[in-house]
């Protein structure tokens, strides 16, 4: 499995360009959601190094490239900790796409429970 954390330029845009070919969007969603859990989500280095990591994606053009359904599935199984500084380096209208779809999420949750 990758480690979206070490990828190496090169494999960022390795990345974007198979996943602009329609390979590897699973292999990519299963790598972001171990990322994700790998993390201490209070921890403000490992928030860097997430920021970090989705503008090296953004970059890539990877986020373009992923069906925003299947992204805000993968991001709502993980802490709003850890999930915050991967959105905050992600394309704005993207960003503020994924914020809007998580918090109806969660709000849809809460209301199931009450």
């Amino acid at each position: 499995m990758m480690e979206l954390r070490r990828l190496r330029p090169s494999e960022f845009r390795l990345l974007g360009n198979e996943l602009a070919n329609g390979a590897k969007a699973s292999a990519f969603l299963a790598a972001l959601k171990a990322c994700l859990k790998s993390v201490n989500a209070g921890d403000a280095a490992d928030a860097d190094d997430l920021f970090v990591m989705s503008r090296k994606l953004s970059a890539a053009g990877v986020w373009d490239q992923m069906p925003v359904d299947r992204l805000t599935a993968t991001l709502h199984r993980a802490s709003r900790a850890a999930v915050d500084p991967v959105i905050d380096g992600m394309p704005q209208a993207l960003a503020e796409n994924i914020r809007s779809l998580l918090d109806a999420m969660e709000n849809d949750e809460l209301r199931r429970r009450a």
